[in-house]
């Protein structure tokens, strides 16, 4: 992103494009962390995807919230920004909600 690029992997057209068809046929659900900094511009490009192709697809996201960070936020104040390019997988939960 910094660089000026997406922050989300930019394979990911090439990917959906190929990958989505197939899924949508067999009722098979994806899922990658091609997301990357940018989770939810990933989202609105897949969906972006499917759509080119004709398909109606549902995108769930697991993301990195911060709360209580440093700052002028209360600790009880979500903040869903990745700052610093730092990021924290917490298992396997966040995916399983999305499935759900």
């Amino acid at each position: 992103m910094v660089s000026g690029g997406d922050g989300y992997d930019s394979r990911i057209s090439d990917w959906m494009r190929v990958i989505l068809p197939i899924a949508m046929e067999r009722g098979v659900c994806v899922i990658t962390n091609m997301g990357a900094m940018d989770p939810f511009g990933a989202q609105e490009k897949v969906v972006e995807i499917a759509s080119s192709l004709g398909l109606n697809v549902s995108v769930g996201v697991a993301y990195e919230v911060c709360v209580g960070k440093a700052g002028s936020r209360s600790p009880h104040e979500k903040s869903h920004s990745m700052e610093g390019g730092i990021s924290t997988y917490l298992g396997a939960a966040p995916i399983v909600e999305c499935l759900e």
